[in-house]
C-alpha cells in the first residue's frame, strides 16, 4: 500500500485537495518516505509541507532547499533547521553534499569555524 501511495504521489498533477486528503491520514504519515513525497510534491499546501518540514532528515533537508519549484519559505525554513541542526552533526559530516550546500547554510557552518572543501 506504501509503495502504491508513493508511486501515486510521484505524479506531479494532482491536486492539492488530494493530496492535503492524504497529509490527514495519520496512519500512512508513519512511513517517512511518504511524508517525504508530501513535503517534496510541488502541489502540496504550504501548511501541510510546513508542519511535515521538521520531520524530514538532513539530506532531505538539502534536497528541497536545492528544488528549483519548491515555495521560497518553504526553503527557508528548511534551511534554517539546517542551520538549527549543524550542532548535531557527527565529524566530518559539515563537509556533507559537496558543493552543493545551500548558501546560508554554508555561512552558518563558516561562521562556526567549520572549514569548506
Amino acid at each position: 500500500m506504501k509503495n502504491r501511495l508513493r508511486c501515486f504521489l510521484s505524479r506531479k498533477d494532482l491536486p492539492g485537495e488530494l493530496i492535503e486528503e492524504i497529509a490527514q491520514r495519520r496512519s500512512l504519515l508513519k512511513n517517512y518516505a511518504v511524508k517525504k513525497a508530501l513535503v517534496l510534491h510541488p502541489h502540496t499546501p504550504r501548511l501541510v509541507s510546513m508542519r511535515m518540514l521538521r520531520d524530514l532528515y538532513l539530506m532531505d533537508l538539502v534536497q528541497l532547499t536545492l528544488t528549483p519549484g519548491a515555495l521560497a519559505e518553504l526553503k527557508r525554513n528548511a534551511e534554517e533547521q539546517l542551520i538549527a541542526r549543524l550542532p548535531q552533526f557527527a565529524s566530518g559530516t559539515e563537509n556533507y553534499a559537496g558543493a552543493s550546500r545551500p548558501g546560508r547554510v554554508a555561512g552558518a557552518l563558516l561562521a562556526e569555524g567549520h572549514r569548506m572543501c
